[in-house]
């Protein structure tokens, strides 16, 4: 799947500088994530827990994301990419 843009996937998704949220939903956005790669942000439920992430808890999301890459095929570049730009 190749994706030009981010905001054809998540244009809705913004990282703001919020509270955290609970940890429940920076697991629930890793198993997305991981698993479903591009297509979980797609997902209303996956861009709606990307968006009550705290910019830490992206830059979290993102690190871990990064360790996990060899595990995952799912965790593309292009994923990276993507997930880098919506916490800017």
């Amino acid at each position: 799947m190749k994706i030009d843009k981010p905001t054809e996937i998540a244009s809705d998704v913004s990282i703001a500088d919020t509270p955290d949220a609970p940890q429940v939903t920076v697991e629930a956005v890793m198993y997305e994530l991981k698993e479903s790669g591009l297509d979980a942000l797609k997902a209303p439920n996956a861009r709606r827990r990307l968006g009550d992430l705290s910019q830490k808890q992206h830059r979290e999301v993102l690190a871990r994301l990064v360790k996990l890459r060899p595990r995952y095929p799912k965790i593309t570049d292009e994923l990276l990419v993507h997930i880098d730009e919506l916490g800017q």
